[in-house]
């Protein structure tokens, strides 16, 4: 691998632990893509995605205390409703 390589992972909020952000960070991941979908409960029980706000701000702030240097959301534009 490259010195500069640069490694970024997609993280499902309602499935990425703690462990998991420090694990991947401690290996060179420095940037995670968090897939939000839409905010919208009514949306991600249609999309059948299971995660709450609260899940989704925890694993923000403990991606940005860990280090990592960026954290994006992924969000779908034109789900139901």
């Amino acid at each position: 691998v490259h010195p500069k390589a640069q490694f970024s992972f997609e993280a499902h909020p309602g499935n990425t632990t703690d462990e998991h952000l420090l694990a991947l960070y401690n290996v060179g991941f420095r940037r995670i893509s968090i897939g939000v979908q839409d905010f919208n409960p009514l949306v991600l029980v249609a999309i059948n995605r299971h995660q709450t706000y609260e899940q989704v701000n925890h694993l923000t702030k403990k991606a940005r205390e860990i280090g990592y240097t960026s954290v994006n959301y992924d969000i779908v534009y034109g789900l139901p409703f």
